[in-house]
């Protein structure tokens, strides 16, 4: 809009209520409906001095809440303190840049970082989870949050500024945190889950293999975050036999929580059914009544349990839902990864999307991105769409090669794979050459005749065989490009996934199913397709030996055959 034609009598929608002295400026400065020396627009003008006003009135209280001997370091930041506010709440274990803070300087800094809020008419209510930044106790992933962030949201509703209305905001464990407190009480009005899963299972295993470079590295940084701990972690750790001393070996003690977790490597194992397993959090999408923004990335280590996530939503509230899939990794940006996709970071879609969010949840306001419905980036064809992404008009299958291939699996001595895809840590990479190992074995497509735009899962099938009662088979899929074979898939399973009486020797078909993407295949470019039956660091190496993982107390070598002239490669197309 042209501000000179803008009406002396247009009403102006103040958020909050303003000085009288910055009141009668605004005023003045519409009565001029002029440009200052600066050649500011009336409107900009008055958008700077109503900004300055709220970050002068801006109010920061500091508390160390009381919770079962510890003391929980929470902050509220508030637009005033002079009224009620809809309050964000946020609780947080990666704070340990705060803990050399004093109190005035952090909050200054949380003043800062949560400006957004208080210039939006929000309360922020921020917490240090247990154990980390300047929260005492011991942290534990996994353990305390659900009785202290049902805690602190009752603590706010005793708070002046609570108006009636709490709202859940955070990204991967904060999400978790988040739906910690399910099932959600009458005044949780929406929550934004991004980069996060409902499904304990999937942060510790992908078809019964401990996810080494997901949960196993980041849950020895987050244990006793703040303790004297010495901590004695390489990679080598998660090779230990019986992995039952695993947490000794680098811990220097036992640690009950994460000796249970490497108990149950089966999804449908009761534990899943219990409080620690994650029970609350599995339920709490399923359950929700409320509007849910959903995000994940291509690559990000939630990317199938944020399709699960969005699944599970009930069809009676998911039309008041939004989900979104960027073309990157669990930090949601190209930082070390090959390729910087044009305008695919959610905030160059979406802008400031949990204020939107939560705007469009109280206000009515347009929401950040179409309900009901995925939002979701293809790659290489780099442009978003918000249609046939489950939407597909036919297949192709591959078959991977001619004849038998064998090769020895030895688990002292495990394959080696950079970039932990949709499953670990890392993103993405480029793949590595062929024929750099003996236990790998790489195959092609031919080149696709036209540009095919990939939507959905991908499926492969492997006929195998083993001269082991127990074995394994990991597959990664990449597409080539002319900068290189670049990763887009893995999974990986064992054969006591579908037999649980193999005879060694006998043929078998294992499936695999891959998480869920949109990508182009431009003509003329293949896929490639890596078979093997290790993939570390990222997952924990099998032993042969059938058995619950974390008993085995040595490994053997496998003696694995792949036919290819009868193992395939699916990919489904829009």
């Amino acid at each position: 809009m042209n501000n000179s034609n803008t009406p002396t009598n247009q009403k102006i929608m103040i958020p909050l209520r303003l000085s009288p002295e910055v009141y009668n400026r605004m005023m003045d400065e519409v009565s001029k409906r002029k440009k200052d020396e600066r050649g500011y627009s009336v409107n900009q003008y008055l958008t700077e001095i109503l900004l300055k006003d709220l970050e002068k009135n801006t109010v920061v209280k500091t508390y160390y809440l009381p919770h079962d001997g510890v003391e929980l370091f929470t902050m509220a930041v508030l637009p005033s303190d002079k009224a009620k506010y809809p309050t964000v709440i946020i609780r947080s274990p990666y704070e340990a840049h705060h803990e050399n803070l004093n109190d005035e300087e952090l909050e200054e800094c949380l003043k800062r970082t949560f400006k957004k809020w208080t210039e939006n008419g929000y309360a922020l209510v921020f917490q240090h989870c247990r154990g980390t930044g300047k929260s005492s106790g011991d942290s534990d992933a996994f353990i305390y949050e659900r009785e202290e962030g049902l805690a602190l949201q009752e603590w706010v509703r005793h708070q002046d500024f609570y108006n009636g209305e709490i709202f859940l905001t955070g990204g991967s464990y904060c999400g978790w945190a988040s739906l910690s407190t399910a099932p959600f009480a009458p005044d949780i009005k929406g929550i934004i889950l991004e980069a996060t899963d409902c499904e304990l299972y999937n942060f510790l295993y992908l078809n019964g293999f401990y996810r080494s470079r997901l949960h196993g590295e980041w849950y020895i940084d987050r244990y006793k975050k703040k303790g004297s701990l010495k901590k004695n972690f390489s990679a080598d750790a998660f090779m230990t036999l019986p992995m039952t001393d695993y947490s000794k070996r680098v811990f220097g003690e036992p640690c009950p929580s994460l000796d249970e977790m490497l108990k149950h490597p089966d999804r449908d194992d009761p534990f899943y059914d219990t409080p620690m397993g994650g029970m609350y959090q599995r339920k709490a999408v399923r359950e929700a009544r409320i509007p849910m923004l959903i995000t994940t990335g291509f690559f990000d280590i939630f990317s199938g349990g944020g399709h699960d996530v969005w699944e599970s939503i009930s069809p009676e509230i998911k039309d008041k839902c939004a989900f979104v899939v960027h073309p990157y990794h669990h930090g949601g940006n190209p930082d070390g990864q090959p390729y910087h996709f044009v305008n695919g970071q959610l905030d160059e879609l979406m802008g400031d999307f949990e204020v939107k969010w939560f705007d469009h949840i109280r206000k009515g306001t347009a929401p950040p991105a179409p309900l009901g419905k995925i939002t979701y980036y293809e790659l290489f064809d780099n442009r978003w769409h918000t249609d046939g992404y489950t939407e597909t008009s036919g297949s192709c299958t591959f078959v991977l090669g001619g004849g038998e291939k064998s090769y020895t699996y030895d688990p002292r001595d495990p394959a080696t794979f950079e970039g932990g895809l949709s499953n670990n840590f890392g993103g993405t990479v480029f793949m590595d050459a062929t024929d750099l190992r003996e236990d790998i074995i790489s195959c092609y497509t031919v080149p696709f005749k036209r540009d095919t735009h990939v939507r959905g899962k991908m499926t492969a099938k492997l006929c195998v065989k083993s001269d082991r009662e127990d074995t394994c088979f990991y597959v990664r899929v990449g597409l080539v490009k002319k900068e290189g074979d670049f990763a887009l898939r893995d999974s990986i399973t064992k054969i006591s996934n579908l037999c649980d009486n193999y005879i060694p020797g006998e043929e078998l078909e294992i499936p695999f199913t891959f998480d869920t993407g949109a990508f182009m295949i431009g003509k003329g470019e293949m896929l490639r397709v890596d078979i093997t039956s290790s993939a570390f660091p990222l997952f924990v190496p099998h032993t042969n030996k059938a058995g619950l993982f974390s008993v085995q107390t040595d490994a053997v070598a496998a003696h694995n055959t792949v036919d290819l002239s009868r193992s395939t490669l699916t990919v489904s197309f829009s």
